[in-house]
């Protein structure tokens, strides 16, 4: 019988390219297989983009528009931010 791996059992973190193997042969996405992983680096980012959005915010113009708008995007998918 085969005894669980170090990662299945928790020791240790797989590598990227095992994380991605693992996402493949079970046919599930990024936050089924790394669930902590993938919020903390969501906050980070959806933070970061507030924060930016702010920034441009206070310096109009047709660029930084442009900018903003993409970080909409970015920002439409968290609930708790209203822009």
């Amino acid at each position: 019988m085969n005894r669980p791996s170090s990662a299945e059992r928790g020791k240790r973190q797989p590598t990227l390219e095992a994380t991605l193997a693992y996402m493949i042969m079970f046919d599930t996405k990024p936050p089924d297989v790394i669930p902590a992983v993938w919020e903390e680096l969501e906050a980070g980012i959806l933070a970061r983009a507030e924060q930016l959005y702010f920034e441009l915010e206070r310096q109009p113009s047709r660029a930084n528009l442009a900018k903003m708008d993409a970080l909409k995007q970015i920002l439409s998918r968290d609930n708790r931010t209203p822009i």
